[in-house]
Formats: structure tokens, sequence, C-alpha cells
């Protein structure tokens, strides 16, 4: 499961995710129910995550989902 907070404004919300590896670089999400209701996306929302690159401290991945033509990209880095 991927647990993600996000704030928006005075709000804070918890999504819940269920993760399944299709390969060592790409998995893809499936939101639980409540996010899904919350989030208002359709019953069968998956969202596939490729990862790129990797570093000792950070890595870069795209992001595409089924319900969407937008390809999302992001690079995160480890917080000590």
């Amino acid at each position: 499961m991927q647990k993600e907070y996000s704030i928006h404004g005075k709000d804070t919300a918890l999504s819940t995710l269920a993760v399944k590896w299709l390969d060592d670089c790409t998995y893809t999400l499936t939101p639980d129910e409540e996010t899904r209701i919350r989030t208002k996306l359709p019953k069968n929302a998956l969202i596939t995550v490729h990862i790129i690159s990797t570093t000792s401290n950070s890595y870069e991945q795209t992001g595409t989902a089924n319900f969407s033509d937008k390809i999302y990209a992001y690079h995160f880095f480890k917080i000590n």
C-alpha cells in the first residue's frame, strides 16, 4: 500500500493506493474506494509509474493514468 498526504489550504487529505509491481522499474497504483470517491476518479482508475533513473539519493519517474492523456514527470529526493 502507498499512502499519500495532500495539503490543500487548511485541509489535509490521505489517499491510499494499492501497489502492484510489474517489473523492477514499473508499478501500478489502484486507489481504494474512499480515495477514488473523494478525488472523483473513475471506478477502474489505474495509474502506471515508470522509474526512469536512480541515484544514491534520488529517482526520476513518469506517471500515466487510464483516465487521462497527460504524462507526469517527477524527480524525488531523499531528505535526511
